[in-house]
């Protein structure tokens, strides 16, 4: 476990929920409307291997009783004086392992002096049949209008079903490691056995670090936005240069993309390629991703527009056809053009191919950075889509990553704020539908009111990773094995990099 330090964000949030009235005699029954607790834990469907849903009541008492039960087993029965309810580990994980598929039972009471208790009705979630993957790893920030430097920013590794979180990466306790950014890390195939991650430093430049059969590569190679092929013989990913946009009026930050081509590289042979079919001079290309069958990738495409037309930026689906024997590509056609005003990314498709998930914004290519952005879930034979309703909320959802059974998806929202990006997990069933999302539980309830930083692409693993962090820290800046792709064009000119920030260029659309 880590220890963090927490800050108190002006910030009061609290939710109001439907419950079953519950059939126990007390003196006082608080209505629905009085009723609440954070996080939101009702109307739920959860995994049978989630970690305890700690939660806090929002009712001042004397005292608190909780019961949890559901059909088969003992339940759980909890009294405390404290509104924070911390549910026993053990008893928690054989209760939901006994009863999956059927429902999962929460009576709340308060006890006033003066009035005696008070029941607080039922909450009814549901236990999956369906586990989720044991571990997601994410990465860990400040907020976005601040400077990272040395020991703000890391990779770490959560199991699920307990509250137990490790560090992958966090460079610190080095001068030229000050400036460090972690980004973009990714698996093949749920295995953490092969991996990717991109790195950026002023000192070693913009490497990728490579983790195959337990050796940890240095690759010479800048690389953003990263897919692995399922075969593991292909990383696809985007080369961008982009800048950030601050405005003065309305919402205050913008990504605009100055260029995005895509490449290819095969770490067998060590060469990276830039397809013709993929990468058009006066296009952008960005956000790979590849089928599960290994036939096609997907990708976003848009137009190249100057930056004071930034918001003009409309990004289509794109498909290309692959044959992953020669590694050549077709002429990719349009997969899903979505009305005007409207632009698409983030797209990831469901493990069996049944169903795509992608973020629909109204500009751009930076789902985190637009307060609208929403997810939108396609069927894959039909090319019909729909917004995931139950799942988006009034504020950002953005990265999205499915479980390898292709029965949950966890993504980033700032719904509990509107400020800072949090995990959230919701069960997509085989129609399609998803349940009602809720933030990972933390062992602190009031974790999420507290905590500074904002959790950044989020992705599911079936196990955690095997090298250490100190390998990885020597992979960047003291490697081992340093490999220098060959490459079938000339790496971008300086002319194409960006001059820097743009601040003030125009207020942002309302």
């Amino acid at each position: 476990m880590m220890n963090y330090l927490y800050y108190i964000l002006l910030v009061v949030t609290s939710f109001t929920f439907m419950c079953i009235p519950s059939s126990a005699e007390t003196r006082n029954t608080i209505t629905a409307d009085e009723q609440r607790i954070y996080p939101d834990y009702s109307g739920i469907t959860i995994p049978p291997n989630i970690a305890p849903l700690n939660f806090l009541i929002l009712d001042s008492a004397d005292a608190y009783s909780v019961d949890i039960s559901s059909q088969d087993g003992a339940g759980i029965h909890i009294r405390s004086r404290s509104p924070r309810i911390q549910i026993p580990e053990d008893e928690w994980s054989e209760l939901l392992a006994r009863n999956k598929g059927n429902s999962l039972l929460i009576d709340i009471k308060s006890l006033s002096t003066s009035g005696g208790w008070s029941n607080y009705c039922t909450l009814t979630n549901r236990i999956a049949q369906d586990k989720i993957d044991d571990y997601l790893f994410y990465r860990l920030l400040n907020w976005q209008f601040s400077k990272y430097s040395s020991g703000t920013m890391g990779i770490y590794q959560r199991n699920v079903s307990s509250f137990d979180e490790d560090t992958v990466l966090r460079v610190r306790e080095r001068k030229d490691a000050a400036a460090t950014c972690l980004n973009c890390h990714t698996f093949l195939n749920k295995n953490t056995d092969t991996m990717a991650l991109h790195i950026r430093n002023s000192s070693v430049g913009k490497p990728m670090l490579m983790v195959r059969d337990g050796a940890v590569y240095h690759v010479d190679q800048p690389a953003g936005l990263l897919s692995w092929h399922p075969s593991g013989e292909y990383l696809a990913y985007s080369v961008n240069f982009f800048a950030i946009i601050m405005h003065s009026v309305g919402y205050t930050l913008d990504v605009f993309d100055f260029k995005g081509d895509l490449k290819i590289y095969q770490p067998d042979q060590n060469i990276t390629t830039a397809p013709p079919q993929l990468n058009k001079p006066d296009l952008l290309e960005t956000w790979p991703e590849w089928s599960p069958d290994g036939r096609y990738i997907y990708f976003c495409r848009a137009t190249k527009t100057p930056v004071e037309e930034y918001d003009q930026a409309e990004y289509n689906l794109m498909r290309a056809a692959f044959d992953p024997v020669t590694g050549a590509f077709k002429e990719p056609e349009i997969f899903f053009a979505p009305l005007t005003g409207f632009s698409i990314a983030q797209p990831k498709v469901s493990p069996d191919g049944k169903f795509m998930v992608f973020c629909m914004i109204p500009y751009g290519s930076w789902p985190v950075t637009q307060p609208k952005s929403e997810l939108y879930l396609m069927n894959m034979t039909n090319r019909e889509y729909k917004p995931l309703d139950t799942a988006n909320s009034p504020h950002c959802e953005s990265y999205h990553s499915w479980s390898s059974n292709g029965k949950w998806l966890v993504f980033s929202s700032k719904r509990l704020d509107g400020l800072l990006s949090r995990p959230f997990i919701t069960h997509i069933d085989a129609a399609g539908k998803a349940s009602k999302p809720f933030v990972i539980p933390q062992e602190n309830p009031e974790f999420y009111k507290y905590f500074p930083k904002t959790y950044n692409v989020p992705e599911l693993a079936a196990e955690p990773i095997k090298v250490t962090q100190q390998r990885l820290f020597k992979a960047v800046f003291n490697p081992e094995r340093i490999l220098k792709p060959r490459s079938d064009s000339e790496p971008p000119s300086k002319s194409d990099q960006p001059a820097g920030e743009y601040r003030d260029v125009l207020p942002h659309p309302q």
